[in-house]
């Protein structure tokens, strides 16, 4: 489908592969949205809808495109949602069995990963991310904030994997009764939260501020580096190795 020079209306749309496709700055409207093919794609258009599903194939979202859902995202397939551009949902994003994938995206949406699905975060800016896992999320090169205290990520519960260092550049990250694996990098101003959690593997460097919640279990050297003065670290409740292991800290600031 291809849209030059006009704004497209219409209740529900079924893209079973192929392109949604504009050569001008337009926009598509949809209350449904449908994927229900292998390799469809979204490029060079902003799209609107109040619900979108996968049912089946795969679904990209290009850089030069944006989606927004007002409604729900559903993921209802072993398929990918690959996003490459932005994408906003206003609802609820729900990834039943597949994965959805970030990658160099701008991502905005309330989140839901069920058991045996798949939510990987690569090299993206998170704007307002609240995330109920009970499957496996994955950051690699990910980034808090855009410029605004506003800004937030949250991830309760599932298994959190860390495979280069999750940056929080402004606002603030929490991470509750989950178990974790990797590092952080708290940048000046920022806070994290560590709320009941199981850290295997730790390192965080903070110029902002962390606060370690309730109980908070490590596994493997944890290792804590204040890189300015003004780098704060607070303890309300225990911190305990499950194996022995040391809790290094280094650098500045207070504790």
């Amino acid at each position: 489908a291809n849209d030059a020079d006009c704004s497209v209306q219409t209740n529900t749309f079924v893209l079973a592969g192929g392109f949604l496709n504009s050569t001008a700055a337009s926009t598509a409207e949809f209350a449904s949205l449908v994927i229900n093919g292998a390799n469809s794609t979204i490029q060079g258009i902003q799209v609107q809808a109040t619900a979108v599903s996968l049912v089946s194939g795969s679904l990209n979202i290009a850089t030069s495109a944006s989606l927004t859902v007002e409604g729900s995202l559903n993921v209802t397939t072993s398929g990918v949602v690959t996003v490459m551009g932005q994408l906003n949902v206003l609802g609820q994003a729900a990834v039943n069995q597949g994965t959805l994938l970030l990658q160099s995206a701008m991502f905005s949406a309330n989140t839901t990963v069920n058991n045996g699905a798949q939510l990987a975060i690569n090299n993206t800016r998170l704007v307002a991310a609240y995330i109920q896992n009970a499957g496996t999320v994955t950051f690699n090169g990910a980034m808090v904030g855009l410029n605004s205290t506003a800004n937030y990520l949250t991830v309760i519960g599932g298994q959190v994997y860390l495979n280069s260092a999750l940056t929080v550049q402004a606002g603030s990250a929490y991470f509750s009764d989950l178990a974790a694996q990797g590092a952080i990098t708290i940048q000046a101003g920022a806070n994290a939260t560590l709320d009941n959690v199981m850290w295997t593997a730790g390192k965080i460097n903070n110029t902002g501020n962390l606060i370690l919640s309730k109980t908070i279990q490590y596994a493997g050297d944890f290792y804590y580096y204040a890189t300015s003065t003004s780098a704060s670290l607070s303890a309300t409740g225990s911190v305990t190795a499950t194996d022995g292991s040391i809790f290094h800290f280094s650098g500045q600031g207070n504790a």
